[in-house]
């Protein structure tokens, strides 16, 4: 579960820089893995082997797969 949470600019500078640094890394690493499942899920969507575009749209998905595996195992970094 994803929960949205307001800081406000003041609020925030009283995080300590190490946390600060950990909050935008793991925000920058859920929108990562989002988009990338964004993209994936669109590559396979109505993809149809028989049809001319079929097998590259099914191997961008493949690698969009390949690569958010890749994003999740680094920890975003």
């Amino acid at each position: 579960m994803v929960a949205k949470i307001r800081l406000p600019a003041d609020l925030l500078r009283t995080i300590p820089v190490a946390e600060r640094t950990f909050l935008v890394a793991i925000g920058r690493f859920a929108n990562e893995i989002t988009a990338l499942s964004k993209l994936a899920w669109w590559c396979t969507k109505d993809a149809d082997i028989a049809v001319f575009d079929g097998p590259p749209r099914l191997s961008q998905a493949l690698t969009l797969l390949l690569l958010q595996a890749g994003s999740s195992t680094k920890g975003g970094a």
